[in-house]
């Protein structure tokens, strides 16, 4: 394992939300103390347990729990969970465009919600769980075209108050 990848993953900070409290905390991972980490580290184990059971829940699964835990130990183990809730990397808005085309596609309100915070490859995958790897990638990659290009039709109109 490599501290650089995961610092450069995060953009090298945590962000901790304290929603009864309506605050958040940021901090950069190399400002907390290792047993700090350690603890987080250790606390994330039951994200694999958490998607499990939310796969279970989905409508759509035909799959035993047992199979899951398999699905998703292996995604863990090939850095395939794609869940991410903090989005670091610029995804923010394409996750918008993908969750109001879904939207506009009919994809229900109850389905897209869990999904709000997600990393636009989580999107697809609980979308489009049941089809291939590479289906779900073409999807994801044909988003991201008409995603491109709406920003490029809108670059050059002005808007004035």
């Amino acid at each position: 394992m490599n501290i650089e990848t995961i610092k450069n993953l995060l953009d090298n900070k945590l962000v901790f939300n304290f929603q009864s409290a309506k605050m958040q905390k940021e901090i950069a991972i190399d400002e907390l103390p290792e047993e700090t980490i350690a603890i987080l580290l250790d606390y994330g184990t039951r994200k694999l347990n958490d998607k499990v059971n939310s796969l279970f829940a989905n409508p759509k699964n035909d799959k035993t729990r047992e199979e899951l835990v398999e699905r998703v130990w292996t995604e863990a183990l090939e850095g395939k969970l794609g869940e991410r809730r903090a989005i670091s990397n610029g995804n923010t808005e394409f996750r918008n465009y993908i969750l109001s085309f879904l939207r506009s596609k009919g994809v229900a309100a109850k389905m897209l919600k869990p999904l709000k915070g997600a990393t636009p490859e989580a999107i697809i995958n609980a979308v489009w769980e049941k089809e291939s790897p590479e289906y779900r990638e073409k999807v994801l990659n044909e988003l991201r075209r008409r995603y491109d290009e709406s920003l490029k039709a809108l670059q050059d109109i002005q808007i004035e108050f």
